[in-house]
């Protein structure tokens, strides 16, 4: 296409990367000119991977141009409109605005050393004292294990880069008083977006991610941080005593010093933000960002923007790296963490618990409107807005639809929104504008209504006094219009102003699941962690906190065409963990896929089973790839984990089912299998939806013990002993796992006979590794045991002789042959 056109393009990026204007300059300078002269004659366009020559090297690349070339730079003036800079121009730009930014940062660290505790917390060195964790010496494994262990560490990644991590940072009991804290203080704000398609229509959006803003300096731009036009400006708030005593706090931890927070709200895990890298001129060439996290835990992810190279040489490829957001913790960004990596939250499809994240940065830019000066200007007259006049609605839930459980159990908070662009959107548009992209999911049958004391807000006319407070907005009317009506329209003034108005619940209205013809899920009780888990498997806190925390959802798989997963290969849930680990929120387009997802952790997985074998039916699995041809000894802390996982979503649904029992385990016949590592939690009764999805074979498995049906604690065991597991599965006479009647072969018979069978289960403690021990495998381990005892073997101890019968696969007759040699 662009030769058709007459352009001609070439790749240069392994010879002119920025990996190579790290090295000798003149041999650059020698690369550079043989390129030139190689390229055919007339203009040259050099693409770089940031809009700004400042922020990727090709600034610096344009240094090294022979002195004959004229290089123009091609900049965005605010985004809709493009300016030409002379290479000249654009350098004294760019050391302009690092001196300033500078000389504003050295201010702020004079003005810190005056305060006393600052530099107490400066001697103390909390940073300085983190155990350093480098990431070219670990493998996957032993990096996730140590990211467990709730230790703080320093973590030094390639290209000299620095990540302060703090799992830790708050208690729970702080960083849940915080958190209200904040849910009380700051009101969120969703900007709506402009974006150009290219057809040239403009889409608006509604930001779904609501923040706010904490800066006794500066304003910001709404959708593009360095825009100076008034309609696009976000009012910061002023610093309170209890903000600064957080930023102080998070100061002195960070190794740096920060003068604004920028909060961001999540409402569930559907709310993401893209891979980008916060290089915004107001955080200065190397910003140092902190990152306070309240809520559900999402997964930080980082990527690197270029290949690495190992130690050996060899090209490793593109970096990923995942950090767990627990509830209070603090990840810091050090030094090259923005130049050379990207970072997102990526979505989590079956969490609906909000998340509060808090940003600390220092934010100075030339020329920026400060607050002073806008206060100063407040009062003075400015040019009137267009017609087609901007303001935001702050729109306040009603006391009573507060105390509603939501059906993610979220708090409704006020917020503030964009007025709609089309002044034909009608109130109710701009409700249903309101559920969709800013409301907790599960409220509907709302109104918007006069506020109580609104008669005081910004811009409300005088005769707004004389109408009732409750008075309702017509939902079949213009928003403006019905705002006309009720005298709430301000006049153009120099901000754009905010209406207040009140969010009511309408008579006989409920809230409910969003699309959905479920009723509200009531609170549910919280999950308990054993004792014994809690001292034995390395983050089982941490884990524990995540889930109980998150708001697991109802038991609701998805039937018919929905349920099934097409796949390259057959491992369909590899399939479903890849899509699920992307940026977008419907999982790479396919959202269908999103629909499998029952639970998710930072770490793990809960899926839906296209053909569930029986009443409940998920498969568990980590979101690391894991096979079991390749488990390492380092991999059995994190399958102790998923067990640990799945045992408390077994609590969870057993307060959903309480009739049913669980078991957890994996298929000992897959053990060979290249396919991603998964359990199984399945309900003990073995009434699928579909008798036909019901296979002799799963039955038999499922059924038989841990010859075939391994609880997670005994395969860790293995993988940590190194014992070899053996996969067959004989297939014999089929009994009914409750009265022990005989069918033979007749899967059809025990089918039917399962629909109506009453007799109690075996006694079980836990569900194949459950919060009493390991389940059926453990029972009937604990059987064997007792009578190798008897046989004369009492002597050599039951945790030998438990050992013997793992390495015996559960066979006493080896058992006895291994102890007898």
């Amino acid at each position: 296409a662009l030769l058709s056109i007459g352009v001609r393009y070439e790749y240069w990026g392994d010879k002119l990367g920025e990996d190579q204007l790290t090295e000798d300059a003149e041999e650059l300078r020698r690369v550079l000119k043989g390129l030139l002269a190689a390229a055919p004659k007339g203009p040259i366009c050099l693409l770089g991977h940031m809009h700004e020559p400042q922020k990727c090297h090709r600034l610096q690349l344009c240094d090294l141009l022979p002195a004959n070339c004229k290089v123009e730079h091609l900049m965005w003036q605010d985004h809709r409109v493009m300016k030409s800079l002379s290479h000249d121009e654009a350098s004294e730009l760019y050391r302009n605005w690092v001196n300033y930014f500078d000389d504003c940062l050295e201010q702020e660290k004079l003005k810190r050393q005056q305060r006393k505790s600052w530099r107490r917390g400066k001697e103390r060195g909390e940073a300085k004292a983190l155990p350093v964790l480098n990431w070219e010496k670990l493998s996957p494994a032993e990096w996730e294990e140590k990211l467990r262990e709730g230790k703080p560490y320093r973590l030094r990644l390639p290209w000299d880069t620095e990540i302060l991590w703090y799992p830790h940072f708050m208690g729970e009991s702080e960083a849940d008083a915080l958190e209200e804290e904040v849910k009380e203080k700051v009101t969120m704000y969703h900007p709506t977006y402009y974006f150009q398609t290219p057809s040239g229509i403009t889409q608006e959006t509604v930001n779904r991610k609501g923040q706010a803003r904490i800066c006794d300096d500066f304003n910001f731009g709404i959708q593009y941080d360095n825009s100076r036009d008034k309609s696009q400006l976000y009012v910061s708030q002023k610093m309170e005593p209890w903000t600064r005593a957080l930023l102080q706090r998070v100061e002195d931890a960070s190794e740096s010093v920060f003068n604004a927070i920028w909060f961001n709200h999540y409402r569930d895990g559907t709310v993401t933000i893209h891979w980008h890298t916060d290089g915004n001129e107001g955080l200065g060439p190397d910003p140092i960002i902190g990152s306070l996290s309240l809520g559900a835990t999402r997964p930080f992810c980082f990527k690197s923007k270029r290949a690495w190279k190992g130690r050996d040489e060899e090209i490793a490829g593109i970096i990923h790296l995942t950090l767990p957001l627990f509830h209070g913790s603090l990840v810091v960004m050090g030094k090259n963490s923005q130049r050379h990596w990207l970072h997102a939250v990526p979505a989590m499809e079956g969490i609906h618990r909000e998340r509060t994240n808090l940003t600390f940065r220092f934010w100075a830019l030339e020329g920026f409107e400060t607050i002073d000066a806008a206060e100063a200007q407040g009062k003075e007259t400015m040019e009137h807005l267009p017609d087609k006049q901007k303001f935001r609605l702050h729109v306040v839930p009603d006391a009573s639809l507060v105390e509603q459980t939501c059906r993610n159990g979220a708090r409704l908070c006020p917020v503030i929104v964009d007025s709609p662009s089309d002044v034909a959107t009608t109130t109710g548009e701009m409700l249903r504008r309101l559920c969709d992209h800013v409301l907790p999911s599960g409220i509907e049958h709302l109104h918007l209504a006069l506020c109580l004391g609104a008669d005081k807000a910004e811009g409300a006319s005088a005769a707004h006094a004389e109408r009732p407070q409750r008075e309702l907005l017509d939902d079949a009317q213009p928003l403006r219009k019905e705002l006309e009506r009720l005298g709430l329209l301000p006049q153009p003034c120099h901000e754009v102003p905010k209406i207040l108005l009140a969010l009511i619940r309408k008579p006989g209205g409920q809230l409910h699941g969003a699309g959905t013809t479920l009723p509200a899920v009531p609170p549910r009780k919280a999950v308990e962690l054993n004792p014994e888990d809690a001292k034995s498997i390395v983050g089982a806190e941490d884990l524990f906190r995540e889930v109980r925390l998150s708001g697991v959802g109802r038991y609701s798989p998805p039937r018919g065409a929905q349920a099934e997963v097409e796949s390259e290969g057959g491992d369909w849930i590899w399939e479903v963990i890849q899509n699920l680990s992307g940026i977008q929120r419907k999982s790479k387009g396919k959202g269908r896929i999103s629909q499998m997802v029952f639970h998710q952790s930072s770490e793990f997985v809960a899926l839906y089973v296209a053909r569930s074998k029986s009443t409940v039916h998920l498969v568990l699995s980590t979101k690391r790839r894991l096979q079991f041809p390749s488990l390492l000894p380092a991999d059995a802390g994190a399958l102790r984990r998923l067990g640990l996982y799945g045992r408390l979503l077994g609590q969870v649904l057993k307060e959903e089912c309480p009739n049913l029992e669980f078991q957890l385990g994996v298929r000992v016949a897959r053990c060979p299998s290249s396919k991603q590592m998964a359990a199984h939690l399945v309900s003990r009764d073995f009434l699928a939806p579909d008798p036909m999805d019901l296979t002799q074979q799963h039955y038999l498995e499922f059924t038989g013990g841990p010859q075939t049906f391994l609880p997670l604690d005994d395969l860790a065991k293995c993988v940590k002993q190194g014992s070899m597991l053996q996969s067959k599965v004989q297939l014999h006479d089929l009994r009914c796992h409750r009265c022990h009647q005989f069918f033979g072969d007749s899967m059809r018979q025990l089918i039917l006979h399962l629909r109506r069978c009453t007799a109690p289960l075996e006694p079980k403690r836990g569900y194949g590794g459950g919060p009493d021990g390991g389940g059926e495998a453990e029972d009937k381990t604990l059987l064997a045991v007792k009578m190798l005892e008897e046989m004369g073997f009492a002597g050599c101890g039951r945790e030998a002789l438990c050992e013997i019968l793992l390495k015996a696969e559960g066979s006493l007759e080896r058992a006895v042959e291994f102890l007898a040699t």
